[in-house]
């Protein structure tokens, strides 16, 4: 389970680096600092991802 001290703590780095919770949710850190919750998931056999686009006040509580 990913707490919200390791969210908090998440450092960017060269590459995108996945924090995964419970069920296929992550928490994608780009090298930017941009951090975003991504959820794969799958429609008649193509693999779709839902996310969660960061606003202004989200990437600023993290």
């Amino acid at each position: 389970m990913l707490t919200v001290t390791e969210c908090k703590n998440a450092k960017p780095s060269e590459r995108p680096v996945k924090l995964f919770d419970d069920g296929g949710l992550h928490l994608l850190v780009l090298p930017s600092g941009v951090k975003s919750w991504r959820l794969p998931a799958r429609a008649q056999n193509h693999c779709l991802r839902k996310c969660a686009t960061p606003t202004e006040s989200s990437s600023s509580r993290m």
